[in-house]
């Protein structure tokens, strides 16, 4: 079988997956749509350092995805996707495990993940997931958070000390830019065609034509044709399979097969610090009430000098959810950019002490802003304080459906599927997502895990 990537970035991981947490932690996936959470939501908009925040539209799209929003949120609902989310999030940590042991790849930058509980408070009402944790089977460790913080020296100058802290046996986190990276550099992937910087204008698939960026109608393909894939160079690609992978814009590619699936973008933010320090952050932990995520990576392979006197190592605070389409050029894009790399700069600077805050500098000669044209992701350096290791602002549009569940499966015309929706798991559930696929691709053995509850055509 011959395969080839198309990819209109100019390299892989470049979108939703340049700057994520990097958490993998399948006992913690839980779908946004939860009983409660609508009445926390509108609570929380009213807050200064917010984990959700939203830009109410005038699009037909955003307010259909909050009505289906809101009809997930049900008890019964939300514990069907959970369960669901989980199996394919453990299948997927396993695959990812083995896949990089068989190619002699590393991605794990720390074997340990705990979430942090501030209050007496927040601890109770994480009384159901503690359960719920152990009726699933996995091994759960709590810790007394002062006792936790003195096991992390990297976190001596924490002005906070945390009720408690949870652990499940065997999460961790890694740096998911730099492993796609290295696996498509590998030797598995060398008969891969790689076509960067290709945009598709359309896809065609039997019995049914589908426009991409095109204004005109293509002819239709015939049965036994296979799909064809038309490139904005104006190459034309044939295909026995094609399997659309493009986060959010994979709705776009593919309106015309599936026009009412509502996947929508939710926006997540990072900041990211290049650290000079002798204590090195050992665990990633999460601050649940913020929903903010630190993860601790290893310095970034991009030439940058290493003649340093202490060990330099990268710390990544990454969380927050913004649903509204806003464009990165503009002045509401910018605004929630600021607010969010303000409130993950203030609680990063609660539990390591100071770090150099992302002021951003409006013309001035250390302002470096990148932002893309496509509504896709906006990366930004901002002016560091005077003497301060300048961070890194990033934010990327997140495929999201109201079950959380992501699309894995046959679209419809032979030969068309579709692998999207993963929303703020994607790194956590890719490795069994793309595996699932290929067993259903492929044909002929069981499939590894269900594809029910994430069948394309439960949005027909």
């Amino acid at each position: 079988m011959k395969v080839c990537l198309i990819d209109r970035e100019t390299g892989p991981a470049q979108m939703t997956s340049a700057a994520n947490a990097g958490v993998i932690a399948p006992g913690f996936v839980s779908p946004f749509a939860s009983p409660g959470t609508p009445s926390r939501v509108l609570a929380n908009l009213l807050a200064r350092d917010r984990a959700f925040s939203w830009s109410p539209g005038a699009a037909f799209a955003q307010w259909r995805w909050l009505g289906l929003w809101l009809g997930q949120c049900s008890a019964q609902r939300f514990e069907a996707n959970r369960a669901a989310m989980l199996a394919l999030a453990r299948y997927s940590q396993q695959v990812l495990q083995e896949q990089a042991r068989a190619l002699g790849l590393g991605y794990r930058s720390t074997d340990r993940y705990w979430v942090l509980f501030r209050t007496a408070g927040d601890w109770r009402r994480a009384g159901g997931l503690r359960t719920s944790l152990e009726r699933f089977g996995f091994s759960v460790e709590a810790c007394d958070g002062k006792a936790w913080l003195e096991r992390e020296p990297a976190l001596a100058r924490a002005n906070h000390t945390p009720y408690a802290v949870l652990r499940v046996d065997g999460d961790e986190a890694g740096d998911c830019r730099a492993y796609v990276r290295s696996l498509l550099d590998s030797r598995e992937a060398r008969g891969i065609d790689l076509r960067y910087g290709v945009e598709v204008k359309h896809i065609e698939a039997p019995g049914l034509e589908a426009l991409g960026e095109s204004a005109s109608v293509p002819r239709r393909s015939q049965p036994g044709e296979g799909v064809r894939i038309e490139l904005a160079n104006g190459e034309s690609i044939r295909a026995q399979h094609c399997v659309v992978s493009s986060g959010p814009w994979s709705a776009f590619l593919l309106r015309r097969f599936m026009p009412r699936v509502p996947l929508y973008p939710v926006r997540g933010f990072s900041l990211t610090w290049t650290l000079e320090s002798v204590e090195r952050l050992a665990s990633a932990f999460m601050d649940e009430h913020y929903k903010i995520a630190l993860t601790p990576l290893p310095q970034a392979s991009s030439g940058e000098s290493t003649d340093r006197t202490r060990p330099v190592y990268r710390l990544r605070a990454a969380g927050m959810a913004h649903l509204g389409a806003a464009d990165p050029s503009s002045a509401v894009h910018r605004g929630t950019l600021r607010e969010a790399a303000g409130t993950l700069w203030r609680v990063a600077s609660t539990w390591l002490g100071p770090l150099a805050a992302p002021v951003p500098d409006a013309g001035g000669p250390h302002a470096t802003a990148a932002v893309t044209s496509r509504t896709t992701a906006a990366v930004a350096n901002f002016a560091a304080a005077p003497g301060r290791l300048e961070p890194e602002v990033w934010s990327g549009a997140r495929p999201m459906l109201p079950d959380g569940l992501p699309l894995i499966g046959p679209v419809g015309p032979e030969g068309l599927w579709v692998n999207a929706g993963h929303g703020s798991t994607g790194w956590a559930m890719a490795a069994g997502s793309a595996e699932l696929l290929a067993a259903m691709l492929v044909g002929g053995e069981p499939l590894p895990i269900d594809p029910l509850p994430y069948q394309p055509s439960r949005w027909s």
